[in-house]
């Protein structure tokens, strides 16, 4: 049996870097889905799948602090507070490198 048939998740090829928070690509690269973490998040599947959503989309939700940290310490620092927001919003520190001005484009 081909991996596409045990599990949809994988029929798909993996999401980029952008515009895909980082959550995305984790759980992807993992084989997992929203409901096979969300309870160690302490939230539902739904709300999972809308932190994966691509940034722009009209359902994404940034989730909230103490989820955010529990995702951190489950991750085990691989996805960051950071991670949920687009990459241009997290300025030069974030960005080695970058001026400020660079930032803003």
């Amino acid at each position: 049996m081909d991996i596409a048939r045990q599990n949809p998740v994988h029929s798909a090829p993996p999401p980029g870097p952008l515009p895909w928070p980082k959550l995305a690509y984790f759980l992807w690269v993992r084989g997992l889905r929203p409901i096979d973490v969300a309870e160690v998040f302490g939230c539902a599947a739904g709300s999972v799948w809308r932190y994966c959503l691509p940034f722009g989309h009209q359902s994404r939700r940034i989730p909230p602090a103490d989820i955010i940290e529990r995702i951190c310490v489950w991750s085990g620092g691989e996805v960051t507070a950071a991670d949920h927001y687009p990459p241009r919003m997290n300025g030069p520190l974030a960005n080695p490198g970058h001026t400020s001005e660079e930032a803003r484009v």
